[in-house]
């Protein structure tokens, strides 16, 4: 029997990487003659430089950057690809929830502006095509920062310019007092023949009742006000760039970031998981497998949007193989998404949550934990 293990990462537990290797091991312990094919991926945030960079050959650099909140510097990993011109940057490397103490987590406070550092770096070691993936961000500020840094010069209404050396960041606090925007920077980028392309995991606009501050910016801190605030500013945003169209599906990923890529850098938008699973050869490596095991930190209505394992699960279908997952935590209505007319038909669902455990235990074991149930689910899988 082969297997191809193919989860996304779990967020603040375990890598995309570290997840594939946990189910292997409880294959292998359920079926000790099983064929494994670890194939960690990403959806367009946390893993996707590691997913990309694995498939490819390619290699990881690192760079110093501006965090998330005001005063913090992170060493952050980007990857370039084989074909010398082609990086590969992760925006929760700089501008990452995961990178924000719980008690100071708010997007009206935090920035992209570390992102675009890390775009500086990849264009000076000669990366002409840069590929952003957006999930897990802490941030709303419509990756106003992110362009600042390239060069984007913002004129407040109090008469401030946000430039990219003027040491304060654009945040989610500003959007709504922006009186112009001076794009000649990052004009100039495009007529050295840069490209920009976001890779995004939902389909959300940029804002609106289903937008980036109502769907999003309460699970980054946003108090109720916060979030009416962090909605006005983007529409703001978008009042100045009219030429984007604010409400296309996916602007508003990473709190408007690809919104911000494509109306500033005129960049191009595409689900990061299409992206990776292209990279990966994931077509023929499903149409090799008998069972596939996927997973992430929670599966639940936002899954279907564009997450990982809605890639997985598509692509598998198309090859007739079944496919279980395997995740920290499952809503109500995803628990029910075992039958062939379900929106995401997996054969099992398997959760950590179940044990009934704390949370912060099920996350300090979670490699076991994974590995336990794969083993449970590959002897489900054969009665």
């Amino acid at each position: 029997m082969r297997i191809l293990c193919a989860p996304d990462s779990f967020k603040e537990s375990l890598t995309a990487g570290q997840a594939a290797e946990a189910m292997a091991r409880g294959a292998l312990r359920a079926l000790p003659g099983a064929l494994i094919d670890l194939c960690p991926i990403a959806d367009g945030g946390e893993g996707t430089v590691e997913a990309l960079v694995a498939a490819t050959g390619g290699r990881t650099e690192s760079a110093q950057a501006r965090g998330p909140l005001s005063g913090m510097l992170v060493e952050a990993k980007w990857g370039r690809l084989p074909d010398g011109r082609t990086a590969v940057i992760e925006l929760p490397a700089a501008a990452g929830l995961a990178l924000v103490p719980r008690g100071r987590r708010n997007p009206l406070h935090t920035t992209t502006f570390g992102v675009g550092q890390l775009c500086l770096a990849a264009i000076e070691a000669g990366c002409r095509d840069l590929i952003i993936g957006l999930g897990g961000s802490a941030t709303c500020d419509g990756g106003c920062g992110l362009v600042q840094a390239l060069g984007v010069c913002f004129a407040l209404e109090d008469g401030r310019v946000l430039g990219p050396d003027s040491g304060e960041s654009m945040t989610g606090s500003h959007l709504e007092g922006i009186r112009s925007i001076d794009l000649s920077a990052a004009k100039a980028w495009g007529e050295r023949g840069l490209r920009f392309t976001a890779a995004g995991d939902v389909t959300n606009p940029l804002y609106g009742p289903h937008g980036s501050a109502f769907v999003f910016a309460p699970q980054k801190g946003a108090g109720p006000a916060d979030v009416e605030r962090l909605d006005r500013g983007p529409r703001r945003l978008a009042s100045l760039l009219p030429h984007a169209d604010a409400q296309a599906p996916g602007m508003g990923a990473a709190g408007g970031g690809a919104f911000g890529i494509v109306a500033m850098l005129a960049g191009s938008l595409r689900r990061g998981i299409e992206l990776v699973l292209d990279a990966v050869d994931f077509d023929r490596r499903v149409h090799e497998a008998d069972l596939v095991l996927t997973g992430e930190g929670r599966l639940d209505e936002q899954t279907l949007g564009g997450k990982a394992v809605s890639g997985v699960v598509a692509a598998a279908a198309r090859r007739r193989v079944p496919v279980i997952a395997i995740v920290g935590d499952a809503s109500p209505a995803a628990r029910h998404w075992t039958t062939p007319e379900s929106p995401l038909p997996l054969a099992s669902i398997h959760a950590l949550s179940d044990s009934g455990d704390p949370t912060e235990v099920l996350m300090r074991e979670a490699a076991d934990r994974v590995a336990a149930l794969a083993a449970l689910a590959v002897v489900g899988s054969h009665r």
